[in-house]
C-alpha cells in the first residue's frame, strides 16, 4: 500500500510519502519528505503521480491501494484536481485534530502504517 500525506497551506504543501527499499523483505520502510510551494500545485501533483506509477511498479499494486491524506485549507480547494490526477480519493483530515492526536501519542497507526517515534 501506498501512503502520501499532504498539509497544504497558503503558501507551502508540505508532503511526506512512505518508501521501501526495492527488493527488501524486511518490515518497515522510510519516510520521506518533500516541499511545494502551494502555487505550485501541479508540479507537486505530478510528483504524486510518479510516486503512484513507482508504487505500481515496484509493489504490483492496485491504483486503489494508494492512500492520500490532507490536511489545511488546500486539502479542500484542491481536491477535485488532485483526486482526478491521482484516480483515489483524498481523505481529508482536521489539522488540529491532527495535530492533537500526534502530539498525544506519538507512537500511532495510520492506515496499518505504524509510527513509532524515537
Amino acid at each position: 500500500m501506498g501512503l502520501i500525506l499532504l498539509q497544504i497551506g497558503g503558501s507551502l504543501i508540505k508532503l511526506v510519502y512512505f518508501s521501501r527499499e526495492v527488493h527488501s523483505t524486511e518490515p518497515g520502510g522510510r519516510l520521506n519528505f518533500q516541499n511545494f510551494e502551494t502555487d505550485r500545485i501541479d508540479d507537486c501533483v505530478e510528483f504524486m503521480k510518479h510516486l503512484r506509477d513507482k508504487q505500481l511498479t515496484l509493489n504490483g499494486s492496485e491504483p486503489g491501494q494508494l492512500c492520500v491524506m490532507a490536511t489545511g485549507g488546500g486539502a479542500y480547494k484542491f481536491y477535485d484536481k488532485i483526486r482526478d490526477a491521482l484516480g483515489v480519493d483524498v481523505l481529508r483530515e482536521d489539522e488540529m485534530e491532527c495535530l492533537m492526536i500526534g502530539k498525544a501519542d506519538p507512537n500511532y497507526s495510520i492506515h496499518r502504517l505504524s509510527i513509532t517515534a524515537g
